[in-house]
């Protein structure tokens, strides 16, 4: 409430600029100040906003549902597997924390997509020609929702089948799937084999003393299906489900938040995992946190809000004045029951400029971004033999490669202000060989990709010069959505306009 309060600024008031900062410029509120920061957090608390939102959410989903009962990655899209399993995890997550959300006006679009997943893996002829994490990924969601819709009589040879193949292979396995297969035996009604897989994740474990249980793994695969954190989630919910020793639960969550890089687990599908974990189970812990926060000469560092300290938040800024060689160690000392996470990390900016192209061989992405122009029917690439003036026509080639093979990919190309585009229509588009769906901002371009197979491929859009003066046109950025660590962008072009 008292956030809340702080009078309108600026940036509330433009809403057109603070949609493109948000957007393409997300650092940029860190220079806001603490008020507007706070005002802009509070905001995401408000209970009315909240309930809106969540049901404007769930309804613009269902909505996007396919006559066959799957999902795809964008509206109007071809079904996706992933996608569809993804949507209704989610679901299930909201049953499982007892989340207030009117399910019954959804349970036959639920139950719609269940049968969509029923049919495409348990049709399946041959059993072995589909990957154990796939069944287990698959087994894992059907068996919470099998009360709310049974699995077929002509599928439940199959499913049972399935069992078999996970319990013979579950062992060879990686975490994630051994914890996924705990739950599914559990759910099952096999406590005993759900029990021996505990034991054996508890037997491969490592504990830091400071960030917690983990296991160690050494997986490189470009995968958007796991990440690191979701392991850590998927074990702790295994844990939990399981009625395993909170001790070991709190070690858990305590790694968990220790994988979050402060702010985020990565992406927005492995940052919902971990709060789900994180909440799974979560009791109220009576009192007041209290942290012990001192420097290298054993002196007490206060935080900035004394308000904010009972809810287990110490925020602290040092300004460069105020750094000294006492803040070469920072002890952080917790007497509570519950896991505290924290960073101390130095901020600065860089000319865009200055950031050169991504050229690191452990990425699998590369991306550049070239200008042609149309002279005589053909496009010649800009140069300094080759100005620009206003109300040329300027083509730009987006040239990208990929070494592995990898779903979900989003490019992203800031343009210079200099350029207006010609703006088409949001959509699904075929170039190249290439599937993408397309979408244009004010100040940005994006191409989504479902599946991109290794190889070469050229993107192209038109823009038109519209203002003269030396511009820098921002970075292109390719990312895997779901697995967010590989990635790579282009240098920064320097564009005179005359």
């Amino acid at each position: 409430k008292d956030w809340s309060s702080v009078d309108n600024t600026k940036w509330d008031n433009d809403k057109n600029l603070k949609e493109i900062i948000e957007n393409e410029s997300p650092w940029l509120q860190e220079l806001l100040s603490t008020k507007e920061r706070r005002k802009k957090l509070a905001g995401y608390f408000n209970k009315e906003v909240l309930q809106k939102s969540s049901n404007d959410l769930l309804h613009k989903i269902i909505s996007r549902q396919n006559d066959n009962g799957g999902l795809g990655w964008f509206s109007n899209e071809n079904d996706d597997f992933w996608i569809t399993l993804q949507v209704l995890q989610t679901f299930k997550q909201l049953n499982e924390l007892n989340v207030d959300w009117n399910k019954v006006d959804y349970e036959k679009s639920i139950n719609e997509a269940l049968l969509y997943l029923d049919n495409i893996l348990l049709k399946e002829k041959d059993t072995k020609s589909v990957p154990l994490q796939k069944w287990v990924d698959y087994m894992y969601l059907r068996s919470h929702f099998k009360t709310q819709l049974p699995i077929e009589n002509n599928f439940v040879e199959k499913w049972n089948k399935v069992l078999e193949i996970i319990e013979k292979d579950w062992l060879e396995a990686d975490v994630t799937c051994k914890a996924k297969s705990a739950i599914i035996f559990k759910n099952e009604g096999n406590t005993d084999l759900a029990t021996k897989i505990i034991k054996q994740l508890n037997e491969s474990s490592l504990v830091d003393e400071s960030f917690g249980m983990y296991w160690k793994t050494t997986s490189n695969a470009v995968s958007f299906w796991s990440t690191p954190s979701e392991e850590q989630s998927y074990a702790i919910e295994a844990f939990e489900k399981n009625n395993e020793d909170e001790t070991k639960i709190l070690s858990l969550k305590s790694r968990l938040l220790n994988q979050s890089n402060y702010d985020s687990f990565g992406s927005t599908k492995a940052t919902v995992n971990g709060i789900y974990a994180y909440l799974l189970g979560n009791k109220k812990v009576d009192g007041k946190s209290t942290l012990h926060i001192s420097d290298k000469l054993n002196e007490a560092i206060d935080t900035e809000n004394k308000n904010l300290n009972e809810y287990g938040v110490y925020e602290i800024n040092f300004t460069k004045d105020a750094i000294s060689s006492n803040l070469q160690e920072i002890t952080i000392e917790n007497p509570n029951k519950s896991p505290v996470v924290g960073s101390i990390s130095y901020n600065f900016l860089q000319d865009i400029d200055k950031v050169t192209k991504t050229n690191n061989k452990e990425q699998p992405f590369v991306i550049q971004k070239n200008y042609f122009k149309e002279i005589s029917n053909e496009r010649v690439i800009v140069n300094n033999s080759q100005e620009l003036k206003i109300g040329d026509e300027v083509w730009i080639r987006l040239k990208f490669s990929t070494k592995e093979n990898t779903s979900y990919v989003h490019i992203k190309d800031n343009r210079a202000s200099t350029f207006e585009p010609f703006f088409e229509l949001s959509g699904i588009k075929y170039e190249n060989e290439l599937r993408y769906f397309y979408k244009g901002n004010d100040a940005s371009t994006n191409f989504f990709i479902n599946y991109l197979p290794i190889g070469e491929y050229n993107l192209w859009y038109k823009v038109k010069v519209n203002n003269v003066g030396v511009f820098l046109d921002g970075l292109t950025i390719m990312q895997s959505m779901y697995a967010p660590q590989y990635n790579a962008h282009s240098e920064v072009n320097r564009l005179t306009i005359n």
